[in-house]
């Protein structure tokens, strides 16, 4: 995964971009390797106490899906 702060000056920012439907493909200008960007799911959880048997149990109440990248700001000049 490419860190944030990896892309914060212009000799760092991406040769090449590839964008697929499951994934996310990256080269830096200054490096030979190549970082692969997938999707990862998350999700929202409910814990309810079952009064009968009295244990946890647990549902999914949502789930979120993304490529798990921050973006920068980047310097430019006018």
């Amino acid at each position: 995964m490419i860190h944030p702060m990896e892309l914060t000056s212009t000799e760092n920012w991406p040769r090449s971009l590839s964008l697929k439907s499951d994934k996310i493909t990256v080269n830096m200008a200054d490096e030979k390797r190549e970082y692969v960007l997938k999707k990862e799911k998350w999700e929202n959880r409910k814990y309810v106490l079952d009064a009968t048997t009295k244990e946890l149990e647990e549902d999914i109440v949502g789930t979120f899906t993304q490529y798990p990248i921050k973006l920068s700001l980047g310097h430019y000049s006018a």
